[in-house]
């Protein structure tokens, strides 16, 4: 009788070592699906697609004022993830 509480494995290594190989497989395209997200780029394309969506609603000037503060921004991220993060920071430098 087997008093252990681990499961019995009846595979041969063969097998095991094919499994390994597919847990592998799947964590590395998982893993890079996870890098191309995780991109600046990525980041800053999803947030403007959100703005973009939420924007297309509006109409007249306001549509395409904020179609031009968008299309400055993709064409500029970095500058204005600068001013984004210095005017959050006087939001949250002054309520404190």
């Amino acid at each position: 009788m087997n008093t252990s509480t681990q499961p019995q494995d009846n595979r041969n290594s063969r097998e095991i070592h094919q499994d390994i190989r597919a847990t592998r497989v799947d964590m590395e395209q998982t893993l890079g699906r996870l890098d191309e997200r995780l991109r600046p780029r990525a980041i800053i394309n999803g947030v403007m697609d959100w703005f973009d969506s939420k924007l297309t609603a509006q109409s007249g000037a306001v549509a395409e004022k904020s179609a031009d503060i968008l299309r400055i921004v993709r064409n500029n991220p970095i500058p204005a993830l600068l001013i984004g993060a210095g005017i959050v920071w006087l939001i949250f430098r002054d309520k404190k």
